[in-house]
């Protein structure tokens, strides 16, 4: 009887340790185990290893058939010399050139009899010839519409359209259309700061690219979409207080500049008026009493003791600030001076990486503004137009921070002045494909190198979506900026970039990739050990009295263990 009670003391001691050792401990390791979610790596992988291309169209358009040898002798020749440009090791922007001859709708849209104001017209750009650029060469007698010593004019058309003296040498035309490509319409030296931005290489010592300029057009990502938050700060509020501020606003020429740009970027705004709040530092009074001004070094002093009380919303977008200060009568006119003492245009001046400020003097005429509404202050031309100066310079639109000194004597080159021009959006669109490319490409291959590196990062199921959907993205932006045989995927492969990159953020940044990175594999032991401490003294117990119970029985003559119970 007794070797029949060890006997079932052992096989439960042996069914014990069977549990613990085939149920119990599987479970305990799988869930100690980091979970991460399939990740498609070849797709990833194969993406780091292709060059994304861009191919820009080019037409060269005669008027005269006298210049089509000569136009056709430029081609070749930019075809040879200025067939590409290798923005990084893995973007490459391609130019692909077509000689013609101009169609009868071109003719008589530009040159047709009464309507050569048509040359000087501003129009909306179109997704369909984004990508592309019409380069017409034209007579010294049209050329004189254009001004006395200008040889190449640059229109604000629906499709980018430059227009060239053909009178001119071939070499000379030559010089001149690669510099107006490479400084103006594509903006090249931008692009190299761009890349330099992505890859946090400085570019202050490299002389092929030059200096970056302090203003914020180079340090922010261009993106697809925005918020922006437009302040109205009012010292001295006369009326009645107003709740809904963008019911009372009327900005007719802000709001058609932001619809061009929508092409490309969608602007989303929101507005509040700050009521008896002042900038904290008085401005100076010119010498002679004629108005009042802050220089350039007590700009940094204005915007933080206010920023305390702007209000906010939560986004996922980039957000841009706009603040519109409303010169109170006391210090009526307000002026921004520049470090060399000049006024700044449009009264304003930016904050890298935050947005911008513009000063709004009523007019002197107006001796009492306690009676003035506040659409009456604000909706004015000046203003709209300084609103508008702040985001081209955030977009990197304005002309005086996006290129470097193109030598325009030299050039002899003339812009139809516009505020946003379809070859303006077309240079914005190609540079946002370029840096939220770019951007994509640096996140995820950060969050490999990641992954790589340390083992306890987590990767959910809607991280691994979110990766997807970025790799997806991406692999349409390929397709895309191929452009068919004549353009029109550049605001495609924009959309699909911009999309891919903000999926790829959304994965980088997510929460519950830390959930478990305070428990590395070091520690994970150290912390184990003392809760399984006392389910493994029984375990201890249970395997000793099995081995002495079966070292026993074979001791016994070589018996089974049946035969000696």
């Amino acid at each position: 009887m007794d070797e029949e009670v060890r006997r079932e003391k052992v096989y439960s001691a042996l069914s014990f340790v069977l549990f613990f050792a085939f149920i119990l401990f599987p479970l305990w390791w799988k869930t100690t185990e980091v979970y991460r979610a399939d990740l498609p790596y070849d797709e990833i992988h194969n993406l780091s290893k292709i060059t994304f291309q861009l191919s820009i169209f080019v037409d060269l358009v005669w008027i005269d058939l006298s210049a089509k040898s000569s136009v056709e002798r430029i081609q070749a020749r930019l075809e040879e010399e200025y067939n590409s440009t290798q923005i990084s090791d893995k973007m490459l922007l391609t130019y692909k050139y077509n000689a013609r001859k101009i169609d009868d709708e071109e003719l008589g849209k530009f040159f047709g009899d009464g309507n050569s104001s048509n040359l000087f017209n501003v129009e909306s750009a179109s997704a369909d010839l984004l990508g592309s650029v019409r380069v017409i060469f034209v007579s010294d007698q049209i050329a004189q519409l254009f001004g006395e010593e200008v040889d190449l004019f640059l229109g604000c058309h629906q499709q980018a359209s430059l227009f060239v003296r053909v009178q001119l040498g071939e070499e000379e035309i030559l010089k001149k259309l690669t510099q107006t490509l490479k400084g103006v319409i594509f903006n090249e030296q931008r692009l190299e700061w761009i890349v330099a931005k992505a890859f946090h290489r400085s570019v202050e010592h490299d002389e092929s690219v030059g200096k970056l300029p302090t203003t914020l057009t180079v340090v922010n990502p261009l993106r697809n979409e925005y918020a922006l938050e437009l302040f109205i700060v009012e010292p001295t509020p006369s009326g009645p207080v107003h709740g809904d501020t963008n019911a009372e606003l009327e900005m007719p020429l802000l709001d058609k500049f932001l619809s061009r740009l929508s092409l490309v970027t969608k602007v989303s705004m929101n507005s509040q008026v700050l009521y008896g709040i002042d900038f904290p530092v008085l401005p100076e009074r010119d010498p002679r009493g004629d108005y009042f001004y802050y220089d350039s070094k007590r700009l940094p002093y204005l915007i933080n003791p206010i920023e305390s009380f702007m209000g906010s919303y939560v986004t996922t977008l980039p957000v841009v600030h706009l603040l519109v200060y409303l010169t109170p009568d006391v210090h009526r006119p307000l002026y921004i001076l520049d470090p060399a003492g000049v006024g700044s245009l449009y009264n304003s001046f930016v904050v890298a990486g935050w947005g911008g400020v513009t000063v709004v003097n009523t007019a002197v005429e107006v001796e009492d503004t306690s009676k003035m509404s506040l659409s009456d202050k604000l909706n004015s031309t000046e203003s709209q137009l300084a609103l508008i100066a702040l985001l081209r310079q955030y977009f990197g639109i304005d002309g005086s921070t996006t290129t470097a000194n193109l030598g325009q004597d030299w050039l002899r080159l003339k812009r139809r002045q516009a505020a946003l021009c379809p070859w303006q959006l077309q240079t914005l669109a190609l540079h946002t494909w370029v840096d939220s490319t770019l951007d994509a490409l640096v996140t995820v291959g950060s969050l490999l190198r990641l992954l790589e590196r340390i083992s306890n990062i987590v990767i959910d199921d809607h991280v691994a979506d979110s990766i997807a959907e970025g790799v997806a993205q991406l692999s349409a932006s390929v397709e895309a900026s191929g452009g068919g045989e004549r353009g029109g995927g550049l605001a495609e492969a924009v959309a699909s970039s911009c999309r891919a990159a903000g999926a790829f953020e959304a994965a980088f940044f997510d929460h519950s990739l830390l959930s478990l990175l305070y428990f590395p594999d070091d520690q994970k032991y150290a912390i184990y050990t003392p809760l399984f401490l006392p389910l493994s003294l029984p375990v201890f117990i249970s395997v000793r009295q099995i081995l002495s119970y079966y070292c026993r029985s074979y001791a016994s003559g070589g018996k089974s263990s049946d035969d000696v119970l």
